[in-house]
This record gives structure tokens, sequence and C-alpha cells, in this order.
């Protein structure tokens, strides 16, 4: 997705995680997928460590748009007031969607990995274009 996402030459991404490793008893982490996923992408792609609930807010409060499955960082970036792409399950979605922002709601029946990359590939065009041409033109 970021790879398609980045050819477009339009956004750039922000690639966040959960430091620490995956075996880790007290919060497991995602060391290991970021690094496949930051030798893949490697200066394309700014990628930024989570370790703490205010380095997470901080880095969604300074993005522009957010993609998020169901889970805190997308419930956070909607309470910041960010524009979302949200990917939840149908019957999560009834009562749990991105509140009072700007969002499209991709919704699966049971899982969300049932959804293609390119419904949300799809969506993070469609409101990313949405929110550009909304911004003000700077005079010279």
């Amino acid at each position: 997705l970021a790879e398609r996402i980045l050819l477009q030459k339009k956004f750039n991404v922000l690639f966040l995680w959960a430091p620490g490793s995956k075996n880790s008893p007290a919060f497991p982490g995602d060391d290991d997928e970021a690094e496949k996923i930051i030798i893949k992408l490697g200066k394309r792609v700014l990628a930024y460590p989570t370790p703490t609930l205010n380095a997470l807010t901080a880095a969604l409060a300074a993005s522009d748009m957010v993609g998020s499955l169901d889970t805190g960082n997308l419930h956070i970036a909607a309470a910041l007031g960010k524009p979302t792409v949200a990917l939840m399950t149908k019957s999560k979605s009834l009562c749990w969607y991105p509140w009072k922002t700007e969002h499209i709601l991709i919704t699966a029946e049971e899982e969300v990995k049932a959804i293609s990359v390119d419904k949300v590939f799809e969506a993070v065009i469609t409101l990313g274009e949405k929110l550009q041409n909304c911004r003000p033109v700077k005079k010279p």
C-alpha cells in the first residue's frame, strides 16, 4: 500500500509502530515486521517508532491524514480532528466509526484482513485529493 501511495508522488508516508519484540510478555512490539517494511521502502518513508502514548499522539497530531485499523491510533486521530481512512468490521462500524472528522470508512463482514489493498488505496487517494483541493491557495 505504501509503495502505491508513494508512486503517486502526491503524498508522504509516515510509518508508525509499537517498538519491541513480538515475544515480549509485557508488551508485544512490532520491530520485526517494521524492519521488513523499512528495508523494503528505505528513505522513501519516514519511519517513527512510538514507544509511548505521547509519542504516538504527537506523530498523529503532525499528520495531515491517518489510515488505520480499528485501534487506539484511529480513535486518537479522530479525537485530534484528523481526516481518516478507517478499516473496521461492519458490526463495529455501527458504533465506533471516526466521529466528527472527515473520514472514509471501509468495512468487512468478519475480519479487516478481507479488505483489499485496492480499496484502501482508492480511499487514501480520494480523501487525500479532497483535502488538497480544500486547502486555500497561498498568495505570493
